[in-house]
């Protein structure tokens, strides 16, 4: 009990107190803060953590990190299985070697055994690349990568070429020229 009345009940190390009624404070033993750490214990689906905005309002949770490097995490979502990563979501710094204010989406799957990969990369063009270690090495705006590769190619002179390649540039199937009336094949 302090001066006021106010005492503090069930606490542990690093709990975090809450109101439980006039003048009582409660330790939660399944909300905990170390100093690093904020951690709740989930005893039950759906637990975890609501933002709720009331009237014509949304919600934001924002992650400021001041990283120097290209390519460097700023925020990792990740999903574990019994303490074991399984799919994850990376917020990351571009490729800007200045002052790092583009960026890129990175999703990451694992298969039953393996280690988490890379599946899927939104780059700060807005590029989407598919497929196991998924780089736009060639600047297009699709890129699937894995044993053959689909790229729909926007710099031809006659419009949009849609053409899957094998190993690299070797064409094996031009599926033809969009223009801006008609498909050709």
């Amino acid at each position: 009990d302090d001066n006021s009345g106010v005492s503090l009940s069930g606490s542990t190390n690093n709990t975090i107190a809450t109101v439980t009624g006039a003048n009582a404070l409660q330790g939660e033993a399944d909300l905990t803060f170390d100093g690093s750490t904020l951690g709740q214990s989930i005893s039950s689906s759906g637990e975890g953590i609501t933002l709720t905005a009331t009237g014509n309002h949304y919600a934001n949770i924002k992650v400021d990190a001041n990283r120097t490097g290209a390519g460097n995490t700023l925020l990792n979502l990740q999903g574990h299985w019994n303490g074991t990563e399984v799919a994850s979501i990376v917020l990351g710094a571009g490729a800007d070697t200045t002052n790092k204010d583009d960026g890129i989406l990175r999703f990451f799957t694992a298969t039953s055994g393996s280690s988490s990969t890379e599946r899927v990369r939104i780059d700060s063009n807005g590029d989407l690349n598919l497929g196991n270690n998924p780089t736009n090495q060639y600047g297009y705006k699709l890129n699937i990568q894995d044993s053959a590769i689909l790229y729909a190619q926007t710099a031809s002179s006659n419009g949009t070429e849609l053409k899957l390649y094998l190993d690299h540039g070797n064409t094996v199937a031009n599926f033809g020229t969009v223009s801006t009336s008609h498909l050709a094949f």
